[in-house]
């Protein structure tokens, strides 16, 4: 086993065109552009070659922002390489964490960040990510007669409207 390659696939064996042996390796995990193998000469083999080539640069689309929702509270974007400590920042900042431990791993593939919290114990809610920001709109009013504003007023949206808002 090898650090930090977790899954490939191993094809090929003799290739008589090349007179030698001939091994393609495709990266399952970890995925995208991975660094290249070093090939190690064998002890009690002589007169040979042995390289490695680059037959395809691997792709990750890992990339982008993702957000955190817990109780109803989300963070701002967090970029999808987010150290340890800037997602200890975002989520400290939602008004329903207090104050967390956050431990980042490279899985490869992606990251995982495990999450203690520090201060809220006993069985808590699960925080949930997603892929998107929500958007929030504000209505403001301001004046009336009588003031506060009495009465209601409706909004809409792609033409259609709500019910009165008090």
């Amino acid at each position: 086993a090898t650090n930090n390659i977790f899954d490939v696939t191993v094809t090929g064996g003799y290739d008589s065109d090349a007179d030698g042996q001939v091994f393609t390796i495709t990266f399952l995990d970890p995925v995208g552009d991975v660094a290249d193998l070093v090939a190690n000469e064998t002890q009690g083999l002589s007169n040979f070659d042995i390289s490695v080539n680059e037959a395809l640069k691997g792709y990750s689309p890992l990339g982008g922002t993702f957000t955190v929702s817990y109780e109803g509270q989300y963070t701002a974007d967090i970029d999808y390489d987010a150290s340890a400590s800037e997602m200890k920042s975002a989520l400290e900042a939602v008004a329903t964490i207090d104050e967390v431990d956050v431990i980042k791993e490279n899985l490869g593939s992606g990251h995982r960040w495990t999450v203690y919290f520090t201060k809220a114990l006993g069985n808590l809610n699960n925080m949930v990510s997603m892929m998107y920001h929500f958007e929030e709109q504000t209505i403001r009013t301001t004046g009336g007669d009588p003031t506060p504003l009495g009465g209601s007023f409706s909004v809409s949206y792609g033409g259609v409207a709500t019910l009165g808002f008090l």
